[in-house]
């Protein structure tokens, strides 16, 4: 029996990451695996492209997304399928509206079928704004979360639908922290499927990845940070 591998990659526009799990999929499917690629087109109100920090989303953001990973995936001819395709649309509508309902002291403790997407949407909204804290402070703050509550919960409908037409045996993303990574994680462990997350290493190209079979799959730094916030750098740190 081949090897089903799952590929969730909703932001194409990060190439190196994209480039680095298109040439994994090559490699594996040189040793007889099958594997699939599941992408975003215009699916999430809110994402972690597009940061009011940093790169601002304007009317055009999402178009230029879907044409840039058009092109990677047809240039490294690599197969791949639109996220919530056939769905994505209807279910958008009714979670932006669900999210609206939610009263404003329960936004951070929101849950949708029993998930705790406030948790699983805080990093990607607190990189958002760059904040240190899952701060709601003004209307801004709180238009923007909602849409990132209406897009967690999303995530779960769309990806439970491709996990369950997939059934793969392997799923491998980058990080699992920001809000649909997470919610991709949290969905195959759940299903017990293998789950293998990678990050940027700490040498030039290097990728450091991380398995489900080992602990500590989603272990987090904000321990070490609360141990080592006060202790300034050495001269030779710096």
């Amino acid at each position: 029996m081949l090897e089903r591998v799952l590929f969730y990659s909703p932001y194409g526009r990060w190439y190196d990451h994209t480039l680095a799990e298109i040439t994994l999929a090559h490699a594996l499917r040189l040793r007889g695996a099958e594997t699939h690629f599941l992408l975003c087109h215009e699916l999430y109100g809110e994402c972690d492209l597009y940061r009011q920090s940093t790169t601002p989303r304007d009317d055009e953001s999402c178009f230029r997304c879907i044409q840039s990973q058009k092109t990677i995936f047809k240039n490294l001819a690599m197969p791949y399928t639109w996220l919530g395709e056939t769905s994505g649309r209807e279910e958008k509508g009714r979670l932006w509206r669900w999210a609206q309902t939610i009263l404003k002291p329960a936004l951070r403790r929101a849950t949708y079928k029993g998930y705790p997407v406030a948790q699983w949407a805080s990093a990607s909204y607190r990189e958002h704004f760059g904040l240190a804290h899952l701060e709601i402070q003004n209307v801004l703050h709180e238009r923007v979360f909602r849409a990132y509550l209406a897009s967690t919960a999303l995530a779960i409908e769309m990806l439970s639908e491709a996990l369950t037409r997939i059934e793969p045996q392997t799923l491998i993303l980058l990080s699992g922290t920001y809000f649909s990574h997470r919610v991709a994680v949290e969905l195959a462990l759940e299903r017990q499927i293998r789950v293998l997350l990678y990050q940027r290493g700490e040498y030039g190209t290097a990728l450091e990845f991380r398995d489900s079979l080992v602990p500590g799959l989603l272990s987090s730094t904000l321990p070490l940070w609360s141990a080592w916030k006060t202790v300034p750098l050495t001269m030779t740190e710096i």
